[in-house]
């Protein structure tokens, strides 16, 4: 459910050893902490990032200050590129979920990267068509699932970018579940307590930490081919 996105695997890829040499000279590594805002909405677009460690939440604000995450970033993704192509302010934020490790591309930099490399154009291009693919997807499960599929569906979204061999512990907030499933806190609180009574997840600390315990029953409950 959540966007394919370009990685620095693939950024990194396209470009030649004397680009990947500017790019080591004129990008900056940075390092963040947990609940730092990376740019705001509407905040000028200076440049894009690489995600080297750490998670980050992107999302927009709506009515009333509610969140829509749409996207959760783990390492080597690369966000904030859009409005760089279209040389806008950024529509969304970026926050990040734990401590980490960016690499920030100035936008000066990342344009002439796309005008002397065209495997990097043509990269970008797939990119933003499987996210609009995605976004697609996302937008018909919001707008026709019920909530208790939606949360599951968010669930299982959520395992790539959680799983550790065998096992996937999600330890996410309730604001954050909720806001990626369309739902309020209260009730994304009843669907998970009906799931744990299901034993479809557990919660492993006093965090709330999620353990899926049962994939199958996962898939079914949220709908999921």
């Amino acid at each position: 459910m959540f966007r394919p996105k370009i990685n620095e695997e693939l950024f990194l890829s396209s470009l030649t050893p004397q680009e990947k040499q500017l790019l080591t000279a004129e990008s900056t590594v940075v390092k963040m902490k947990k609940g730092q805002l990376v740019f705001s909405e509407d905040g000028i677009a200076f440049g894009c990032y690489l995600l080297l460690e750490g998670r980050v939440k992107l999302y927009k604000t709506g009515v009333l200050g509610k969140k829509q995450i749409f996207q959760i970033g783990t390492p080597g993704d690369m966000f904030g590129f859009h409005p760089i192509l279209n040389e806008h302010k950024y529509p969304d934020s970026a926050e990040l979920l734990e401590d980490s490790t960016l690499q920030f591309i100035p936008s000066t930099l990342f344009f002439r990267l796309l005008k002397s490399n065209n495997d990097l154009c043509i990269c970008l291009l797939r990119a933003l068509s499987n996210e609009f693919e995605s976004l697609l997807g996302q937008e018909t499960m919001l707008a026709q699932k019920t909530v208790r599929e939606r949360v599951c569906s968010v669930l299982h979204g959520l395992i790539p970018h959680y799983q550790e061999g065998e096992e996937v512990f999600i330890p996410l907030s309730r604001n954050d579940l909720a806001d990626l499933s369309g739902t309020v806190k209260e009730t994304l609180v009843r669907v998970l307590h009906d799931l744990k009574e299901e034993n479809v997840i557990c919660t492993t600390d006093s965090k709330g930490t999620i353990r899926i315990m049962d994939l199958g029953k996962l898939k079914r409950a949220g709908e999921i081919d």
